[in-house]
């Protein structure tokens, strides 16, 4: 009895259903991003961050695909060589065939994402968005094909992204109708001839597709359908608030005060010393969360009625703005406010492919330590 080979598309199409790519920011870069989704993956290595010790690691354990929470590309590469550091990680991924995944803010905005993660470590309830961006990240992708070619557009658009409706795939609708079309001067269609009138039954094809893909669905789209000028439309769609979107912000059971519930968070996160900036005997009832770097979302925690936002990263300015409002920040550290999320996302993938052997990077660590000077040490908030 042969067993089953789970392939890298098989674990990249369950990443996507998780962590759905409409949900990221315009400015990033998620999804499959080395490799080829028709090879196995028998071994896979979870970690926050691709740098040259977990490059070591991944072919040390002979992984055939590490999900890395951050992009191993952010910007396109001029050149790819042994002389710089990315070229080396590149490099070394790409010739002992490893591919890589990262979902990154697709991750943090997801429902059970690591926004939402760090809600739950605080007991926070009614938990929602601190920024509901679904709505504006979606379109409708609309595509008339004959019924000899719909099939196998619509499975090129599905792996590419297209039809993903929560936890479910392949979503789309067809209905047939009549097109008509009139070949101009040089054209050679498909159907009919140049200069004739011409009447043909077409499939009228929908799909919910993210906007950040709306040049992959083009390009997709003029590869497989057989006119030489295929008809699309694609609409931006708006729909109702979810689970899904930027940061979470909810409230605890009854109010704490910040020197507690900051207690709290340190207590939960990898380090012992964070940055608190407000009065430690502030009450704090409604918190909002942005891991990361994500200082700048204080207006919005503010706005919203957070008497505390959690975030990893924040801009100085940011912090003056904050102590104006009157709003009390706790800065964890970019790394220790997402690091935690990596062992739950292993944990998904193991009950998700029993077959497949997962593995938490043991080599992925912060780049930056606390010192603590017990003898200069003093609070001012």
């Amino acid at each position: 009895m042969n067993e089953q080979i789970t392939t890298i598309g098989q674990i990249t199409k369950q990443l996507d259903q998780w962590f759905p790519r409409h949900l990221a920011a315009s400015w990033d870069n998620t999804g499959l991003l080395i490799g080829n989704q028709i090879n196995p993956a028998k071994r896979v290595l979870c970690c926050l961050t691709v740098t040259l010790p977990v490059v070591d690691e991944a072919i040390e354990m002979g992984a055939d695909l590490v999900i890395s929470h951050h992009p191993v590309m952010f910007k396109a590469i001029q050149n790819l060589t042994y002389d710089s550091l990315e070229g080396k990680s590149l490099l070394g991924l790409c010739q002992n065939n490893i591919a890589v995944y990262s979902p990154h803010t697709s991750h943090d905005g997801a429902h059970g994402g690591i926004n939402e993660q760090l809600a739950n470590h605080l007991d926070l309830t009614n938990i929602r968005p601190l920024i509901s961006t679904v709505g504006t990240r979606l379109a409708k992708l609309v595509v008339f094909v004959p019924s000899t070619h719909v099939d196998s557009l619509s499975h090129a658009l599905f792996s590419k992204g297209a039809g993903n409706i929560g936890n479910y795939s392949g979503c789309s609708f067809r209905s047939t109708g009549t097109g008509t079309f009139l070949g101009g001067l040089g054209t050679n269609p498909t159907i009919g001839t140049a200069g004739r009138a011409e009447i043909v039954d077409e499939i009228r094809l929908e799909v919910v597709i993210s906007l950040s893909d709306q040049k992959i669905m083009e390009s997709t789209i003029r590869a497989f359908h057989p006119y030489e000028e295929p008809a699309f439309d694609i609409y931006p769609l708006s729909t109702a608030a979810g689970l899904e979107g930027d940061g979470r912000i909810g409230a605890l059971p009854a109010p704490e005060s910040l020197g507690t519930v900051a207690n709290s968070i340190a207590s939960r996160l990898p380090y012992e010393a964070i940055q608190v900036m407000g009065s430690l005997d502030s009450p704090i009832r409604t918190i909002a969360i942005g891991c990361g770097a994500a200082g700048d979302w204080v207006k919005e925690a503010h706005k919203q009625g957070a008497d505390l936002f959690l975030t990893g990263e924040m801009r100085y300015h940011d912090q003056l703005w904050a102590h104006q409002a009157g709003i009390s920040i706790v800065v964890a550290g970019h790394h220790a406010t997402e690091a935690g999320a990596i062992p739950v996302l292993a944990h998904r993938i193991r009950q998700a492919f029993s077959a497949v052997d997962v593995a938490v990077s043991k080599r992925d660590h912060a780049t930056s330590h606390w010192i603590i000077y017990p003898e200069k040490s003093t609070t001012r908030l």
